[in-house]
């Protein structure tokens, strides 16, 4: 039986000026026929770390762009997933922040995450409605709607 493991986490909606969101591909390393999919940049917070703070620590390791704040919390999910050999049960806050368009690279990614990360784009809420591909949250395109109108 995998280890378990339970963690706090701050993910961000980062909106372009056209309201197009950055998500971030992702696979299992340990478990590449799983496939891929797509998510928010965001991680687990650190010790004595707020959501906030973990928000803005996470989208510059992930994408080398510097934010002096967040909105929200907007909305909080628990998940539970398997991930490089652990099952993960992760309680997510939701953060937005508006921010020009611009090219992401990972700043300062984990092993971990290099090996993890596909890749990096802007998607619209159309895209994300009508992918095939997997994209969490499930209700991402709801959730745009609603960080939209708060930034």
């Amino acid at each position: 039986m995998p280890e378990a493991l339970s963690r706090n986490a701050a993910r961000v909606l980062l909106l372009d000026q056209h309201d197009r969101v950055l998500l971030i591909q992702g696979s299992d390393p340990a478990a590449p026929e799983l496939g891929s999919w797509w998510i928010t940049p965001g991680g687990d917070l650190e010790p004595d770390e707020t959501p906030e703070v973990a928000a803005v620590r996470e989208v510059w390791e992930e994408t080398g762009l510097e934010l002096h704040g967040v909105t929200g919390p907007l909305w909080e999910r628990t998940s539970t997933f398997p991930f490089d050999g652990v099952v993960v049960t992760q309680h997510e806050q939701y953060f937005t922040v508006r921010v020009p368009h611009f090219e992401p690279a990972g700043a300062a990614l984990t092993d971990l995450e290099q090996r993890a990360t596909i890749a990096m784009r802007w998607w619209t809420a159309d895209e994300v409605r009508g992918t095939a591909e997997r994209v969490y949250p499930e209700n991402l395109p709801e959730l745009l709607t609603d960080a939209s109108a708060r930034v």
